[in-house]
């Protein structure tokens, strides 16, 4: 038996001087036949202890042995053998298309899905007949026939399949832009297209029956084929509005049609141009209906529009967003506007130098102006997403903004995130209330962090798998993200600017299975070290893009974590640690019992590895002997 920490004056003393002074105990049993330790059955105690009486006793054989015996105070037992494990790197995706479509469920696992675009995915819905239908620019899928515009995902077998003809305006580019499923099995389609497969009057709004398979008009027929609808809303009583673009630079207007009983469409406000905003700039971006109920037996259906526009009708300060009060039938302002002054003179004046996709691209090349998305939470707030900075009137929350029915509320990305992005294009709120967007990096003189799906949760703001490689140098966020209630998971079309979109990656267990402790981590091989994260807990340790060499191995060594100042150490640059990103969760998370832990890195090579080593840790002889029978 041996004392590590004071053998000499444990053995002179029969009282400890400082009872709170920690003791480490090593116990080993000794096999005399061949005078060797026995090292599997050694137990670690680190314990306090009160009093104590040593003494040597005459062994038979000619020796002493020392006898020993004190009062622990909180002891807790450590296994002798680590245990370990390598970590596995995440997979990258990289099918060919446009936009890669991933699922993520609910137990946080990724996987890719085989539809292969050859454009941008605008929508993805699941009808009420649990089938996946998916809206977009593309004019292809998979190479299959007739899939323009609009397909059908077959889940089971992850294949594809048209579900319509659709003939585009001569010369001009089409799409589907947004879709809502009915009850009945209809789905309400809206975009830019002349009409789906010869039926009259379905030019840019349509329904498709997934029942009978057949497409029919909605109503008369929208009044101007020159209007592009960017995005439709539906309110309790089945009537639909839209909102979008001309592609003549005519007159905007918000458009509202009775899917039920009316066979006209009609306009329920204009969007206005001035000063500020030229007309052909004007575009209606996104429209959604909250229905509000004014006593218990009646309720409104009040909307909420943004875009490019410098005011709907007369309204004041409804410059970039507005709202339409179903109680009274009028316009009004939401208190502050998002659209400012400045940000829209910058729409209006650099022309050509805009960062377009296509004619009906959305702008990205400002730093502030546009409001890209909305959804409407279970919480009575509307969370607003784009790519502004603050509102006219100084809320500052960058690229996602809470409105809360009487002012706009914070909610913006931390400076890390913020300052690396270039806004947001889609918002989404999932069964549990969790937050999640998707973001634009554009990456130019600064170090890349390389995500582009974040969530908040309560209220931190954490990655939750989709990065890119640092020499990609953008990612667009100009896809889609979609809630599946149906089996509780995520949709999520997304793409770097160029070649791939890769995801966290498998992971392997950490356990405690006693007490929490912390593993210590070896990163050996070449490779660009992003990050290391815990699934279990969504926490995860974010790196400066630190760039491996081919012999290097970096230590990251967390089992001291709270007692130390934890510090990332390279063999050839030494201490790194101003390489773990400042938002990061130094331990990630490790809780007691099962971690899954993985790893990311770029460029990684094909001897690169990362290996985690723990030591369990116990209260108690009782727990050691019962959990995992280290004596």
């Amino acid at each position: 038996m041996k004392n590590e920490s004071d053998l000499d004056k444990l053995l002179t003393s029969t009282k400890r001087g400082n009872i709170e002074q920690p003791t480490t105990l090593i116990f080993r049993v000794y096999d005399e036949k061949n005078n060797t330790i026995v090292e599997g059955q050694t137990i670690y105690i680190y314990c306090r202890f009160d009093g104590g009486i040593a003494s040597t006793i005459k062994n038979d054989r000619g020796g002493y042995d020392v006898n020993l015996s004190f009062t622990l105070v909180d002891p807790f037992l450590y296994s002798s053998l680590h245990r370990a494990t390598y970590l596995d790197d995440r997979e990258e995706y990289n099918n060919g298309s446009f936009h890669n479509v991933m699922t993520k469920d609910r137990n946080d696992v990724w996987s890719e899905k085989n539809i292969v675009t050859n454009n941008k995915i605008n929508k993805i819905i699941r009808a009420s007949d649990k089938k996946i239908y998916v809206g977009g620019d593309f004019t292809s899928v998979n190479g299959v026939a007739n899939t323009k515009y609009m397909i059908l995902y077959n889940e089971l077998a992850d294949t594809v399949k048209s579900v319509g003809v659709f003939t585009e305006f001569s010369g001009v580019d089409g799409f589907v832009s947004d879709m809502i499923a009915l009850p009945d099995g209809r789905i309400i389609v809206a975009g830019c297209w002349e009409d789906v497969d010869g039926v009259s009057d379905s030019h840019n709004i349509a329904i498709y029956d997934t029942l009978n398979e057949e497409w029919s008009a909605l109503g008369a027929g929208h009044p101007n084929t020159s209007f592009c609808i960017n995005s439709i809303s539906l309110d309790q009583m089945g009537n639909v509005y839209a909102v979008g673009t001309r592609r003549d630079g005519g007159d905007n207007f918000v458009y509202k049609c009775n899917i039920f009983s009316g066979f006209n469409w009609t306009t329920l406000g204009e969007l206005k141009s001035g000063f500020i905003v030229d007309k052909p700039l004007l575009r209606g971006q996104k429209i959604i209906t909250v229905n509000r109920k004014i006593d218990p037996e009646f309720v409104v259906a009040d909307l909420y529009v943004t875009g490019r526009f410098e005011s709907i009708d007369s309204a004041s300060e409804t410059s970039g967003i507005a709202k339409y009060d179903g109680e009274e039938n009028e316009w009004v302002t939401l208190g502050d506007t998002i659209l400012s002054y400045d940000d829209a003179n910058i729409l209006a004046e650099t022309g050509d130098e805009l960062l377009t996709e296509n004619s009906m691209e959305i702008v990205t090349s400002v730093s502030g102006g546009f409001a890209l998305d909305m959804k409407y939470s279970g919480d009575g707030n509307i969370y607003i997403v784009g790519n502004f900075v603050n509102t006219e009137n100084g809320v500052v929350s960058p690229y996602i903004i809470a409105y809360t029915g009487t002012g706009f509320k914070s909610v913006g990305l931390p400076g890390s995130y913020a300052r690396y992005g270039n806004g947001s294009r889609r918002v989404e709120i999932d069964g549990n209330g969790n937050l999640h967007i998707l973001l634009d990096f554009i990456y130019a003189d600064v170090l890349p962090i390389g995500k582009n799906h974040l969530t908040l949760t309560g209220n931190t703001w954490r990655s939750v798998g989709l990065y890119t490689a640092s020499n990609h140098n953008s990612i667009l966020s100009d896809g889609d993200i979609y809630y599946d209630e149906y089996i509780d998971c995520l949709w999520i079309a997304s793409r770097p600017y160029h070649e791939k979109v890769t995801f966290g990656g498998r992971t392997n267990i950490i356990n405690n299975n006693g007490e929490v402790v912390y593993p210590k981590l070896v990163f050996a091989g070449q490779g660009e070290l992003v990050s290391i994260y815990n699934r279990a807990t969504n926490k995860m340790i974010d790196f400066s893009s630190y760039n491996m060499l081919n012999e290097e191995i970096v230590t990251f060594n967390l089992e001291k974590h709270g007692s130390e100042v934890v510090q990332l150490i390279s063999n050839i640059n030494g201490n790194i640690s101003n390489m773990i990103g400042a938002s990061s969760n130094i331990n990630f998370g490790i809780v007691q019992g099962d971690n899954e832990i993985g790893f990311v890195m770029n460029n990684k090579g094909s001897e690169t590895t990362c290996f985690a080593t723990w030591q369990e840790k116990y209260i108690g002889i009782y727990d050691a002997i019962n959990f995992n029978k280290i004596i």
